[in-house]
Protein backbone atom coordinates (compact mmCIF):
# COMPACT_ATOMS: atom_id res chain seq x y z
CA UNK A 1 0.00 0.00 0.00
CA UNK A 2 3.13 2.53 1.12
CA UNK A 3 5.91 2.47 -0.99
CA UNK A 4 8.94 5.29 -1.48
CA UNK A 5 10.45 6.33 -5.24
CA UNK A 6 13.88 7.12 -4.88
CA UNK A 7 15.28 9.97 -7.14
CA UNK A 8 18.60 11.43 -8.14
CA UNK A 9 18.93 15.30 -7.95
CA UNK A 10 21.66 17.32 -9.48
CA UNK A 11 22.18 20.58 -10.81
CA UNK A 12 23.84 21.59 -13.96
CA UNK A 13 25.26 24.27 -16.10
CA UNK A 14 22.11 24.47 -19.07
CA UNK A 15 24.82 25.24 -21.92
CA UNK A 16 27.36 22.35 -21.21
CA UNK A 17 25.92 19.75 -19.09
CA UNK A 18 28.70 20.38 -16.79
CA UNK A 19 27.73 19.84 -12.98
CA UNK A 20 27.59 21.95 -10.35
CA UNK A 21 28.34 21.75 -6.50
CA UNK A 22 25.23 22.13 -4.34
CA UNK A 23 26.59 23.67 -1.66
CA UNK A 24 29.33 26.41 -1.24
CA UNK A 25 31.90 27.05 1.61
CA UNK A 26 29.14 29.13 3.19
CA UNK A 27 26.86 26.33 3.80
CA UNK A 28 23.82 28.16 1.01
CA UNK A 29 22.71 25.39 -1.81
CA UNK A 30 20.21 23.67 -2.93
CA UNK A 31 18.50 22.78 -0.18
CA UNK A 32 18.68 25.81 1.23
CA UNK A 33 17.33 27.34 -2.06
CA UNK A 34 14.22 24.34 -2.15
CA UNK A 35 13.41 24.45 1.80
CA UNK A 36 12.49 28.90 0.39
CA UNK A 37 10.47 27.93 -2.15
CA UNK A 38 8.64 25.30 -0.87
CA UNK A 39 7.93 27.25 2.64
CA UNK A 40 6.29 30.59 0.06
CA UNK A 41 4.12 27.92 -1.22
CA UNK A 42 3.14 26.62 2.41
CA UNK A 43 -0.66 26.49 2.59
CA UNK A 44 -1.56 27.60 -1.08
CA UNK A 45 -3.94 26.38 -3.15
CA UNK A 46 -3.02 25.67 -6.73
CA UNK A 47 -5.01 24.29 -9.62
CA UNK A 48 -3.30 22.70 -12.83
CA UNK A 49 -4.83 22.78 -16.09
CA UNK A 50 -5.24 19.04 -15.58
CA UNK A 51 -7.33 19.54 -13.30
CA UNK A 52 -5.85 19.30 -10.07
CA UNK A 53 -5.51 20.94 -6.76
CA UNK A 54 -1.84 20.66 -5.21
CA UNK A 55 -1.10 22.77 -1.87
CA UNK A 56 2.20 22.07 0.35
CA UNK A 57 0.90 21.48 3.77
CA UNK A 58 3.74 21.02 5.61
CA UNK A 59 7.51 21.79 5.40
CA UNK A 60 10.11 20.42 8.03
CA UNK A 61 14.44 20.75 8.00
CA UNK A 62 16.91 19.93 9.89
CA UNK A 63 19.44 22.04 11.38
CA UNK A 64 21.76 23.02 7.92
CA UNK A 65 18.94 22.43 5.70
CA UNK A 66 20.88 18.62 4.18
CA UNK A 67 17.50 17.52 5.09
CA UNK A 68 13.85 18.72 3.97
CA UNK A 69 11.03 16.93 3.79
CA UNK A 70 7.11 18.00 4.04
CA UNK A 71 4.25 16.74 2.59
CA UNK A 72 2.15 17.61 -0.57
CA UNK A 73 -1.32 17.59 -0.90
CA UNK A 74 -2.92 16.43 -4.24
CA UNK A 75 -6.69 16.05 -5.81
CA UNK A 76 -8.37 15.55 -8.86
CA UNK A 77 -11.41 17.25 -10.22
CA UNK A 78 -14.06 17.18 -13.12
CA UNK A 79 -16.03 14.78 -12.46
CA UNK A 80 -19.03 13.24 -10.15
CA UNK A 81 -19.57 10.45 -7.93
CA UNK A 82 -21.54 9.11 -4.80
CA UNK A 83 -19.27 8.30 -1.81
CA UNK A 84 -20.56 5.45 0.26
CA UNK A 85 -20.75 5.03 3.84
CA UNK A 86 -18.10 1.34 4.31
CA UNK A 87 -20.47 0.59 7.62
CA UNK A 88 -24.24 1.29 6.40
CA UNK A 89 -24.05 1.13 3.07
CA UNK A 90 -25.64 4.05 2.35
CA UNK A 91 -24.50 7.33 0.18
CA UNK A 92 -22.99 9.76 2.77
CA UNK A 93 -22.06 12.35 -0.03
CA UNK A 94 -22.28 13.56 -3.47
CA UNK A 95 -19.07 14.36 -4.86
CA UNK A 96 -19.62 17.32 -7.56
CA UNK A 97 -17.23 17.86 -10.30
CA UNK A 98 -15.62 20.78 -8.63
CA UNK A 99 -14.35 18.59 -5.72
CA UNK A 100 -11.39 17.07 -5.17
CA UNK A 101 -9.92 14.90 -3.16
CA UNK A 102 -6.67 16.02 -1.24
CA UNK A 103 -4.69 13.05 -0.35
CA UNK A 104 -1.49 13.32 1.72
CA UNK A 105 2.15 12.28 0.32
CA UNK A 106 5.12 12.86 1.95
CA UNK A 107 8.61 13.61 0.02
CA UNK A 108 12.10 13.82 1.23
CA UNK A 109 15.20 15.59 -0.09
CA UNK A 110 18.41 14.45 1.57
CA UNK A 111 21.95 16.14 0.27
CA UNK A 112 24.69 16.15 3.34
CA UNK A 113 27.43 18.71 2.58
CA UNK A 114 30.06 16.62 0.90
CA UNK A 115 27.41 14.99 -1.42
CA UNK A 116 27.77 15.48 -5.09
CA UNK A 117 23.94 14.82 -5.81
CA UNK A 118 20.94 14.71 -3.33
CA UNK A 119 18.73 11.81 -2.83
CA UNK A 120 15.24 12.55 -3.17
CA UNK A 121 12.31 10.27 -1.72
CA UNK A 122 8.36 10.57 -3.25
CA UNK A 123 5.85 8.74 -1.49
CA UNK A 124 3.35 6.55 -3.66
CA UNK A 125 -0.10 5.41 -2.46
CA UNK A 126 -1.14 2.55 -3.80
CA UNK A 127 -0.84 3.42 -7.67
CA UNK A 128 -1.03 7.41 -7.05
CA UNK A 129 2.29 9.59 -6.61
CA UNK A 130 3.28 13.00 -6.67
CA UNK A 131 5.77 13.61 -9.40
CA UNK A 132 4.27 15.06 -12.15
CA UNK A 133 2.53 17.57 -9.22
CA UNK A 134 6.01 18.86 -7.64
CA UNK A 135 9.06 18.29 -9.24
CA UNK A 136 8.02 19.23 -13.17
CA UNK A 137 7.05 22.73 -11.57
CA UNK A 138 10.34 22.82 -9.10
CA UNK A 139 12.62 22.41 -12.10
CA UNK A 140 10.99 24.91 -14.19
CA UNK A 141 11.07 27.51 -11.29
CA UNK A 142 14.26 26.41 -10.79
CA UNK A 143 15.62 27.65 -14.30
CA UNK A 144 13.76 30.94 -13.74
CA UNK A 145 15.80 31.58 -10.10
CA UNK A 146 19.10 30.49 -11.71
CA UNK A 147 19.52 31.39 -15.43
CA UNK A 148 21.81 29.42 -16.80
CA UNK A 149 21.59 26.34 -14.90
CA UNK A 150 19.11 23.27 -14.44
CA UNK A 151 18.18 21.06 -12.12
CA UNK A 152 18.37 17.23 -13.12
CA UNK A 153 15.74 14.90 -11.62
CA UNK A 154 16.11 11.25 -12.62
CA UNK A 155 15.73 7.70 -11.07
CA UNK A 156 18.36 6.02 -8.98
CA UNK A 157 18.08 3.12 -10.29
CA UNK A 158 21.43 2.97 -12.14
CA UNK A 159 23.60 0.24 -13.05
CA UNK A 160 26.32 0.53 -10.11
CA UNK A 161 22.84 0.28 -7.82
CA UNK A 162 21.95 -2.96 -8.89
CA UNK A 163 25.80 -3.94 -9.01
CA UNK A 164 25.70 -3.03 -4.82
CA UNK A 165 23.02 -4.95 -4.74
CA UNK A 166 24.38 -7.75 -6.12
CA UNK A 167 27.46 -7.68 -3.59
CA UNK A 168 25.19 -7.44 -0.76
CA UNK A 169 22.25 -8.80 -1.16
CA UNK A 170 21.34 -12.67 -0.51
CA UNK A 171 19.42 -14.07 -3.93
CA UNK A 172 16.09 -15.23 -3.27
CA UNK A 173 14.56 -16.05 -6.56
CA UNK A 174 16.28 -16.47 -10.07
CA UNK A 175 13.61 -15.95 -12.86
CA UNK A 176 13.97 -16.37 -16.37
CA UNK A 177 10.95 -14.71 -18.13
CA UNK A 178 10.03 -15.04 -22.11
CA UNK A 179 7.01 -13.76 -23.94
CA UNK A 180 6.00 -17.40 -25.06
CA UNK A 181 6.17 -20.57 -23.73
CA UNK A 182 8.85 -23.58 -24.33
CA UNK A 183 7.88 -25.68 -27.28
CA UNK A 184 8.10 -28.50 -24.74
CA UNK A 185 5.45 -26.84 -23.12
CA UNK A 186 3.45 -25.57 -26.22
CA UNK A 187 3.00 -28.94 -27.65
CA UNK A 188 1.59 -30.19 -24.26
CA UNK A 189 -0.71 -27.66 -24.00
CA UNK A 190 -1.58 -27.51 -27.75
CA UNK A 191 -5.16 -29.42 -27.45
CA UNK A 192 -6.59 -26.67 -24.84
CA UNK A 193 -5.98 -23.75 -27.35
CA UNK A 194 -3.07 -21.79 -25.23
CA UNK A 195 -2.00 -19.55 -28.23
CA UNK A 196 -3.25 -15.94 -27.53
CA UNK A 197 -3.68 -16.19 -24.21
CA UNK A 198 -0.45 -16.24 -22.43
CA UNK A 199 1.07 -13.11 -21.62
CA UNK A 200 4.22 -14.42 -20.37
CA UNK A 201 6.24 -17.95 -19.58
CA UNK A 202 8.35 -17.88 -16.00
CA UNK A 203 10.87 -20.33 -14.86
CA UNK A 204 11.61 -19.33 -11.29
CA UNK A 205 14.38 -20.98 -9.45
CA UNK A 206 14.13 -20.43 -5.50
CA UNK A 207 16.23 -20.43 -2.66
CA UNK A 208 15.58 -22.38 0.65
CA UNK A 209 13.40 -19.98 3.34
CA UNK A 210 16.84 -19.40 5.49
CA UNK A 211 19.09 -19.35 2.59
CA UNK A 212 20.54 -17.78 -0.72
CA UNK A 213 21.16 -18.96 -4.15
CA UNK A 214 25.13 -19.04 -5.49
CA UNK A 215 26.24 -15.79 -6.12
CA UNK A 216 26.46 -14.87 -10.18
CA UNK A 217 29.62 -13.08 -11.12
CA UNK A 218 28.63 -13.01 -14.36
CA UNK A 219 25.25 -11.06 -14.06
CA UNK A 220 27.80 -7.79 -13.10
CA UNK A 221 29.96 -8.20 -16.56
CA UNK A 222 26.21 -7.80 -18.40
CA UNK A 223 25.33 -4.92 -16.10
CA UNK A 224 28.98 -3.60 -17.14
CA UNK A 225 27.99 -3.83 -20.79
CA UNK A 226 30.99 -6.53 -21.18
CA UNK A 227 28.53 -9.66 -21.79
CA UNK A 228 25.41 -10.22 -23.10
CA UNK A 229 22.85 -11.98 -21.07
CA UNK A 230 21.91 -14.74 -23.52
CA UNK A 231 25.64 -15.74 -23.33
CA UNK A 232 25.91 -15.77 -19.54
CA UNK A 233 22.58 -18.02 -19.74
CA UNK A 234 21.71 -20.01 -22.46
CA UNK A 235 18.80 -22.50 -22.32
CA UNK A 236 18.46 -25.46 -25.55
CA UNK A 237 14.88 -24.81 -27.58
CA UNK A 238 13.88 -21.77 -25.05
CA UNK A 239 14.68 -18.15 -26.10
CA UNK A 240 14.20 -15.99 -22.87
CA UNK A 241 13.53 -12.40 -22.71
CA UNK A 242 14.84 -11.33 -19.39
CA UNK A 243 16.29 -12.48 -15.91
CA UNK A 244 14.99 -11.11 -12.65
CA UNK A 245 16.55 -11.49 -9.45
CA UNK A 246 14.50 -11.40 -6.34
CA UNK A 247 17.20 -10.00 -4.35
CA UNK A 248 17.24 -9.65 0.36
CA UNK A 249 19.09 -6.64 1.63
CA UNK A 250 18.74 -5.33 4.99
CA UNK A 251 15.27 -6.83 5.40
CA UNK A 252 13.84 -5.64 2.57
CA UNK A 253 12.94 -7.42 -1.09
CA UNK A 254 13.99 -6.25 -4.16
CA UNK A 255 13.66 -7.07 -7.94
CA UNK A 256 16.68 -6.60 -10.38
CA UNK A 257 15.84 -6.90 -13.91
CA UNK A 258 19.81 -7.53 -15.23
CA UNK A 259 18.30 -6.67 -18.92
CA UNK A 260 17.01 -3.52 -17.69
CA UNK A 261 19.02 -2.14 -14.52
CA UNK A 262 17.71 1.08 -14.80
CA UNK A 263 14.57 -0.32 -13.65
CA UNK A 264 15.77 -1.85 -10.62
CA UNK A 265 13.26 -1.60 -7.71
CA UNK A 266 11.89 1.44 -9.00
CA UNK A 267 9.14 1.81 -6.40
CA UNK A 268 10.09 0.30 -2.78
CA UNK A 269 7.34 -1.31 -0.49
CA UNK A 270 7.65 0.07 3.04
CA UNK A 271 4.23 -0.93 4.16
CA UNK A 272 6.11 -3.33 6.66
CA UNK A 273 8.09 -0.55 8.15
CA UNK A 274 5.82 1.94 9.17
CA UNK A 275 2.52 2.24 10.91
CA UNK A 276 -0.54 3.63 9.47
CA UNK A 277 -2.07 6.63 11.52
CA UNK A 278 -6.14 7.27 12.51
CA UNK A 279 -5.96 8.96 9.13
CA UNK A 280 -5.17 5.83 7.33
CA UNK A 281 -1.94 7.31 5.96
CA UNK A 282 2.16 6.62 7.46
CA UNK A 283 2.91 8.10 10.85
CA UNK A 284 4.98 10.86 10.44
CA UNK A 285 8.10 9.51 12.39
CA UNK A 286 7.71 5.97 10.75
CA UNK A 287 7.99 7.70 7.07
CA UNK A 288 11.05 10.36 8.24
CA UNK A 289 12.85 7.54 9.70
CA UNK A 290 12.45 4.32 6.65
CA UNK A 291 13.03 7.32 4.10
CA UNK A 292 16.11 9.08 5.93
CA UNK A 293 17.87 5.13 6.09
CA UNK A 294 16.98 4.72 2.76
CA UNK A 295 18.60 7.73 1.33
CA UNK A 296 21.96 7.22 3.33
CA UNK A 297 22.17 3.38 1.37
CA UNK A 298 21.78 5.34 -1.75
CA UNK A 299 24.28 7.99 -0.67
CA UNK A 300 26.56 6.03 0.56
CA UNK A 301 27.33 4.88 -3.24
CA UNK A 302 29.26 8.47 -3.24
CA UNK A 303 30.41 8.07 0.22
CA UNK A 304 30.98 4.66 2.65
CA UNK A 305 29.70 5.48 5.86
CA UNK A 306 27.81 8.92 5.03
CA UNK A 307 26.28 10.29 8.51
CA UNK A 308 22.28 12.00 7.57
CA UNK A 309 21.82 14.37 10.06
CA UNK A 310 17.72 13.24 11.17
CA UNK A 311 16.83 15.60 13.49
CA UNK A 312 14.39 17.84 12.41
CA UNK A 313 14.65 21.13 14.28
CA UNK A 314 11.85 23.22 12.18
CA UNK A 315 8.37 22.07 10.97
CA UNK A 316 5.52 24.63 9.70
CA UNK A 317 2.06 23.43 8.78
CA UNK A 318 -0.32 24.93 6.91
CA UNK A 319 -4.13 25.61 8.31
CA UNK A 320 -6.30 22.89 7.43
CA UNK A 321 -8.45 23.75 4.46
CA UNK A 322 -11.39 25.41 4.90
CA UNK A 323 -14.44 24.56 2.49
CA UNK A 324 -14.56 28.47 1.56
CA UNK A 325 -11.06 28.32 0.14
CA UNK A 326 -11.98 25.50 -1.71
CA UNK A 327 -14.37 27.68 -3.90
CA UNK A 328 -11.99 30.68 -3.90
CA UNK A 329 -9.39 28.96 -4.89
CA UNK A 330 -8.13 30.10 -8.72
CA UNK A 331 -4.44 30.18 -8.56
CA UNK A 332 -2.74 30.36 -12.16
CA UNK A 333 -1.07 27.00 -13.34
Amino acid sequence: MFSLAPYRVSVSETNTGKSIPLWDQDGNGLLVWIHDYLYKKLGKLETRPEKRMVRVSRVSSNRDKTLVCGRLQTGEYGFTSELVDSTSSSVSHERTDKEAEMIPFYFCFVAPMQSAWSVLILQRFKNLGIYDFLIQRLVEDFSKACPGLRLVVERLIPSTLAKALLNDAQIKAFRLISHKMPKAVEDALKEYDFEGHVSTTEIVIKATRQGGLPKLEKFKEVLDGKANLQDVVTMDKWDYDTVKLDLEVGGRRRTVDIGKPYKVTPNIDVSDDVQAGADGHPVWEDVVAVSVQLASDYLSLQHPGIVVDAELVETFDAPKIQAADLQRSNVAA
